[in-house]
């Protein structure tokens, strides 16, 4: 994303997610490094979501044209139909996701059969996002914003939550961007703040609902 905010104001919400999709895709060394804080050296990279029936699908490609035409492949592993959400940690191969139960859980390669799943979750996690520190961003049960800081640069993913939240928010799901803001739908409305750190001592902007 662009660093100014007026440009990201005067933008759609499709415009935006638009702008997300190439940030992700385009295989030249800035992109690559801003977003995923690693370098594929034009190797085949992979693109992961999360199909209506709960499962975890991929594509690949080296360029954003071959990756757009690329066919989605179904991941196999041991989640029944019962994936909620995924992002991807800071290091380039670790997942973070939350299952329709609330849970939160992971993947050391994002193609590894098994999930595994965290110990100390006192409740309920509907969406998370990794910032470039490896700080974990969720939201929780009461859709209000809750952090586990990163160790030594990574994540830190059995480290313990603390409420990050503003008094008067509701939100449903979240976004890192590769400048280190964060994103979140509420109301059927998109919000930002500059920073996924500091979050209670920001407000909100208002980015629009379309």
């Amino acid at each position: 994303f662009p660093s100014h905010d007026n440009w990201q104001k005067a933008r759609t919400l499709n415009e935006l997610i638009y702008d997300s999709w190439l940030w992700a895709t385009m295989t030249d060394d800035t992109h690559r490094n801003l977003c995923y804080n690693v370098n594929e050296n034009g190797n085949p990279y992979f693109l992961l979501g999360v199909s209506t029936n709960g499962r975890l699908f991929s594509c690949k490609g080296v360029t954003l044209w071959d990756l757009m035409n690329s066919d989605w492949t179904e991941v196999k592993d041991d989640l029944a139909y019962d994936l909620h959400c995924v992002c991807c940690s800071n290091d380039g191969t670790t997942i973070v996701g939350t299952n329709r139960h609330g849970r939160l859980i992971y993947k050391n390669n994002w193609n590894d059969p098994k999930w595994l799943h965290v110990q100390n979750q006192p409740g309920w996690v509907w969406s998370v996002a990794v910032g470039q520190d490896g700080t974990l961003v969720g939201v929780g049960g009461d859709h209000k914003l809750w952090s586990k800081p990163g160790k030594n640069g990574k994540l830190d993913i059995n480290g313990n939550w603390s409420q990050t939240a503003n008094p008067d928010e509701i939100i449903n799901s979240i976004c890192i961007g590769p400048d280190g803001s964060i994103f979140c739908i509420g109301g059927n409305q998109i919000w930002k703040k500059n920073s996924y750190k500091n979050l209670s001592s920001q407000r909100w902007e208002y980015q629009g609902n379309n």
